[in-house]
């Protein structure tokens, strides 16, 4: 059915190179993702919706599967921890301690935050902004804080971007950079497995990507933290590549 697509994936044995599938799904209606490990047996699967015949598009899910049970063939044979609403974007980081799951929903510009146990269970409602629409770029859960980053129209048309650090809570939050019309701060992974981190070991110091609106040109930003007094490495003035943090004492271009 030309409608329908195959996500597959497995895990492969480092010493033998053989590869176990771990699941095999054929669906007109989302593509999977792996997206992190939750533990050493459970993964986070991410199925973005897709736009078959006859269906709209499908609301985003994140499931969790079990990557010591027989491969995972329907959708059933995941276990839902997110179902997202109709149209919603959603972002996702889990506590340092993998037992929390920070969720951010982005529908027709309202922008929701909630937490809830990485497991799947009673979800609770920690932000809800109205008013302006927002667009969330990115989050990241830390020891004590989170970092998002947004965008937001006011009912003037201007549009700020900002990156935002809040207490695990979200009661309240501190603007770190805020620019309308020079940057725009746009990566925060949602989730990741990467040993690096936008925030330095003992949490001093903060390291984000941001481009020129004007000219699309990568820059790295390096903040000592929790005063803000950005340093810009421009690497490619003329807008061709990226730059990305691999570790701290690394920068890869």
């Amino acid at each position: 059915d030309r409608d329908k697509t195959i996500s597959t994936f497995g895990i492969m044995d480092v010493k033998t190179r053989a590869v176990r599938t771990t699941l095999y799904i054929t669906n007109a209606q989302y593509d999977y993702y792996p997206l992190k490990w939750l533990d050493k047996t459970h993964m986070f699967v991410l199925a973005l919706g897709r736009y078959p015949r006859a269906y709209e598009m499908p609301p985003t899910r994140l499931d969790l599967l079990d990557v010591t049970a027989r491969p995972a063939q329907r959708a059933r044979d995941l276990k839902l921890i997110v179902l997202g609403d109709q149209g919603a974007d959603l972002k996702f980081d889990t506590s340092p301690d993998g037992r929390r799951l920070f969720v951010v929903q982005q529908v027709q510009g309202n922008l929701t935050i909630w937490v809830e146990p990485a497991t799947g269970g009673k979800r609770q409602i920690l932000l809800n902004l109205v008013g302006a629409y927002y667009s969330m770029y990115g989050m990241r859960v830390f020891t004590h804080y989170l970092l998002v980053t947004v965008a937001f129209t006011s009912t003037d048309g201007d549009t700020q971007h900002e990156m935002w650090r809040m207490p695990l809570d979200a009661s309240n939050h501190s603007v770190l950079f805020s620019n309308k019309t020079d940057y725009i701060v746009y990566v925060l992974n949602r989730m990741t497995q990467y040993v690096s981190s936008t925030l330095s070991p003992g949490e001093t110091m903060l390291a984000l990507e941001a481009y020129r609106r004007d000219e699309s040109s990568p820059m790295l930003l390096v903040s000592p933290l929790p005063e803000v007094k950005a340093t810009e490495f421009e690497v490619f003035p003329f807008g061709a590549g990226t730059a990305s943090l691999v570790s701290w004492p690394t920068i890869q271009v």
